[in-house]
């Protein structure tokens, strides 16, 4: 690279990170207004759940042919028209009346938000050797947790204030904003560079990811932590205010905590990955998935009598870990396949992925309605992360030129 795209490539992680921002925002409101939607619409924690589970089905359908595109034509107008569309439905979902048209709404919201990994990931991959990949996909995804801590500390109270429709306009806006900057700002990586890289094959590399074992069992393991994930971010809300009996607002401050430390996770790990580890990826995602076992089976054992400062270190060690993981995890999988198929790849690794985000929080929320409490939701989880963290072992790592 020469010293003027060494130079922007910092403005093209600045634009990627906002874009980031602003769609995990909306991605993870409903977490936040998980009482304020209960309320209104009358419905069950495991239907709350399953407003998640519509967002992220929406994105699996889009995954993988935004990731050919990204592959085959550049990124930026897809991080134009993605964000975008998610940015109306908010909006519309904002006037719902009913559940089923919120669920349906929530549906096609992800499929906006469904083109943001692979882009970004194709664009990071290009734009940053292997000497700081991690590190700036880390940066990047420190956008996802940055917009969750924004939306957990703000949105109980934007609700309160006004009410949860007004709250998710601002969302929308945010979003809208967001999309519109990194369309004026991104710009392609050059021409002369890309061109190095060969015909583009016909298929974008499809056929090349779902034949490789190492992306697809590690995808399988990532279901797993993604599933812990995005329990978190929906039930942590409900969980400190039921069992533990803090208000909608303080348990607010919590989720906000937990995403803060995910996102200095998300740089943290890719720094170790990069110069502690020398780019070796697989024996932090093993670090992190024994933290995310042990926080997780954590959390059966707190009680109303728990001191606030131990729920503090527990909620930290959480975010640290399964919502802290992605800096690694993308520049993982992105590897794995190589730069002319990290789109690609990334389009299937999120199709299987999000099978844990459908399933997992309407599950967790699911067992914790028909036991009456969350012990045995976070048990069974715990227990999942475990087996998934000894998947790991069987995964092959490609090594990656200095």
């Amino acid at each position: 690279m020469d010293q003027t795209t060494l130079s922007y490539r910092w403005y093209i992680l600045l634009v990627l990170t906002l874009t980031q921002i602003g769609a995990s925002l909306a991605a993870l409101a409903f977490g936040p207004l998980a009482s304020f939607l209960q309320d209104s619409f009358q419905i069950s924690r495991a239907q709350v759940g399953l407003l998640t589970s519509a967002l992220y089905f929406g994105s699996i359908l889009v995954s993988i042919p935004t990731g050919q595109l990204a592959d085959r034509l550049g990124v930026r107008r897809l991080l134009l028209v993605g964000p975008a569309a998610m940015a109306v439905f908010f909006f519309v979902f904002s006037r719902a009346d009913g559940y089923q048209t919120a669920w349906i709404l929530a549906l096609f919201a992800g499929m906006g938000y469904g083109v943001i990994n692979p882009a970004t990931a194709k664009a990071i991959m290009y734009w940053f050797s292997a000497k700081g990949r991690a590190t700036a996909i880390g940066i990047k995804q420190s956008g996802v947790t940055i917009g969750a801590a924004i939306g957990a500390a703000l949105l109980p109270t934007l609700a309160l204030v006004w009410t949860w429709r007004t709250a998710l306009l601002i969302v929308g806006a945010a979003v809208l904003g967001s999309s519109v900057l990194c369309y004026l700002f991104y710009r392609e990586f050059p021409e002369a560079t890309l061109s190095e890289k060969g015909p583009p094959k016909t298929d974008g590399g499809l056929i090349q990811v779902i034949t490789n074992r190492n992306i697809i069992l590690f995808s399988f393991v990532d279901c797993i932590w993604s599933s812990i994930q995005m329990s978190v971010s929906t039930y942590l809300v409900l969980y400190l205010k039921e069992t533990l009996f803090y208000s909608v607002v303080i348990a607010g401050i919590y989720l906000a905590v937990a995403q803060m430390s995910a996102g200095l996770g998300r740089v943290l790990w890719g720094v170790i990955s990069d110069h502690l580890f020398q780019s070796r990826r697989k024996i932090v995602l093993l670090i992190i998935g024994i933290i995310t076992t042990v926080t997780t089976l954590g959390m059966t054992v707190l009680t109303k009598d728990t001191p606030g400062w131990l729920l503090f270190i527990i909620v930290i060690f959480i975010g640290l870990s399964v919502l802290g993981r992605h800096g690694v995890l993308i520049t993982f999988v992105a590897e794995l396949a190589g730069k002319e198929s990290a789109g690609t790849a990334m389009g299937v690794s999120i199709t299987i992925t999000y099978i844990g985000i459908i399933i997992g929080p309407p599950l967790f929320g699911h067992i914790a309605d028909i036991t009456g409490s969350y012990g045995l939701s976070w048990l069974v989880f715990g227990i999942a992360s475990g087996l998934a963290t000894a998947a790991l072992l069987l995964v092959q790592e490609k090594r990656q030129p200095a």
